[in-house]
């Protein structure tokens, strides 16, 4: 070796190397040295080795010098050096004298120690994680014999983990179970990372589990498989939940069918019902117009031959007729929205002259009730609105009619206005009375079809309940909102909101 390549060798090891004289007086030493004590080479030269030796390991650095001198080598001496900053650095020692030269070689212990410190916290910290995590860890080598299983095997075998080193897995199995698992061992073996699931396994008599396992084949550089890992998880309270899910899907499954099964019925049942009361109706409509028109005709009495009795009876058939025509048309209404014939039909219209003629009729109903009756209007007077006028007019027309129906005394207000909600105008058109109220627990039923507050509703005002039903109905139909405020004995507001299209008359 060339006194260039020695220098390379000595200066590039890791471990403190230095050349003593025969007195123990420091010749050479390298940059590892350097580092560890904390000196510059220039520093170090002639300094003698034993002043740098920690008091308490000076006697035994002294006695090393002496025999080395003797015996030409040494290996493994512990001896402790002071470093410049005063730091006591541990040391394994090894050394020869060849010639009149004393050649050492220092291996730092703190390194050492630390990196041994730092592998058994590493360790420990792997034993706590597999010993603690809820499944069964090991690892098998190559003749299919167990090297390292974790604390859960106890668990299952009722052994010390450690009774199962060296043990095959045919073995700890037993040979109904090991045949379950003989090909996937295989194939991990084989260098191919497996996952399947075992079912009903019964291992040393305990209660048969389900488990999914995972075997992870552990491959060397060279390609050659050393072993596998198995990990093994205890999948019974899972399965034992699918399978229960699975009974639950198929009995909603089964009730989702009877329900959609009688959704069809009713739905046809309903069809068939609402074509019937629509055809009925109709059919009913004809005669009764005659019979109103021919009483209306008697009660004119234009010939002048009926008796005061007789105009009595002649406005009778003619005020039950009107009632009964408008039993058949809410009743045809109601059929046809159910059965989806009712169409919207939207035309331009102006709010003012509409409504006019609404209030016009009903104030003289409710003067003849002995009732007020006020309109409050903030729309102008040009405004032409877009939507559906009739179904408006009905509406407003239930509102009213019921408003005077249940109030003795007090009044009917009806108000009106339009309000512009995010960017979109609505009608909003109120009727407000100071009649008898609807219960608290009620409001939520007036709606729906022949149903009133209670039935002496029916018999102490009349009606059959169909008028909000389709008040209801008709502003689904307008893609509006409806609302009811009512306190018991002290009287209603029924609220209609509904987009419309607005336009100023020219």
């Amino acid at each position: 070796m060339t006194s260039i390549h020695y220098e390379h060798f000595f200066n590039a090891s890791t471990d403190l190397q230095c050349v003593l004289d025969e007195n123990g007086i420091i010749m050479k030493i390298n940059h590892a040295g350097c580092h560890v004590l904390g000196f510059s080479e220039k520093e170090l030269q002639t300094k003698s080795l034993l002043s740098l030796v920690f008091e308490e390991d000076l006697n035994a650095i002294q006695e090393l010098l002496r025999n080395i001198k003797l015996e030409a080598s040494f290996t493994g001496i512990e001896a402790r050096l002071i470093s410049k900053s005063r730091t006591i650095v541990p040391l394994t020692w090894t050394g020869l004298k060849e010639d009149s030269y004393i050649y050492l070689f220092a291996r730092d212990k703190t390194r050492l120690i630390e990196v041994s410190k730092k592998a058994e916290d590493q360790a420990s910290l792997i034993a706590f994680i597999t010993n603690n995590v809820p499944i069964l860890i090991s690892y098998i080598d190559k003749n299919e014999c167990y090297r390292y299983v974790n604390n859960n095997y106890y668990t299952w075998y009722k052994k010390d983990p450690d009774s199962i080193i060296g043990k095959s897995i045919k073995e700890v199995l037993g040979a109904d179970n090991y045949s379950n698992v003989d090909l996937y061992v295989k194939r991990a073996l084989a260098g191919e990372m497996v996952n399947y699931e075992l079912s009903k396994v019964s291992v040393n008599s305990n209660k048969s589990r389900d488990f999914y396992v995972t075997y992870i084949p552990d491959v060397a550089n060279d390609s050659t498989v050393r072993g596998f890992f198995a990990l093994i998880n205890d999948i019974t309270e899972i399965k034992s939940k699918e399978y229960e899910l699975e009974v639950y899907t198929k009995i909603l499954e089964k009730q989702s069918q009877e329900f959609k099964n009688a959704k069809i019925m009713a739905d046809h049942s309903n069809k068939v019902k609402s074509e019937f009361l629509a055809n009925v109706s109709h059919e009913l409509r004809t005669p009764l117009n005659t019979i109103i028109i021919l009483s209306d005709l008697l009660f004119e009495n234009k010939y002048k031959n009926l008796n005061e009795k007789q105009l009595e009876y002649s406005q009778l058939i003619q005020e039950s007729g009107k009632e009964l025509l408008f039993l058949i048309n809410d009743l045809l209404d109601l059929a046809k929205i159910e059965s989806g014939k009712y169409e919207v039909v939207e035309d331009w219209f102006n709010i003012n002259d509409f409504i006019e003629g609404i209030c016009t009729n009903y104030k003289i109903k409710a003067k003849t009730k002995g009732l007020a009756f006020r309109f409050t209007n903030k729309v102008d007077v040009h405004t032409l609105v877009y939507s559906d006028k009739q179904k408006i007019k009905q509406i407003t027309n239930n509102f009213l009619s019921n408003g005077i129906k249940f109030t003795k005394k007090g009044g009917v207000a009806l108000d009106i206005k339009l309000v512009d909600d995010d960017g979109m105008a609505y009608l909003v058109l109120a009727v407000t009375d100071t009649g008898k109220g609807i219960a608290e627990d009620k409001v939520e039923h007036i709606f729906e079809p022949f149903r009133q507050e209670d039935n002496s509703i029916s018999r102490q005002y009349g009606g059959t309940g169909l008028g909000l039903a389709i008040c209801s109905q008709f502003t689904d139909v307008l893609k509006g909102k409806l609302r009811v405020e009512s306190v018991l004995n002290s009287g209603t507001v029924f609220t209609l909101k509904i987009p419309v299209e607005v336009k100023i008359q020219d």
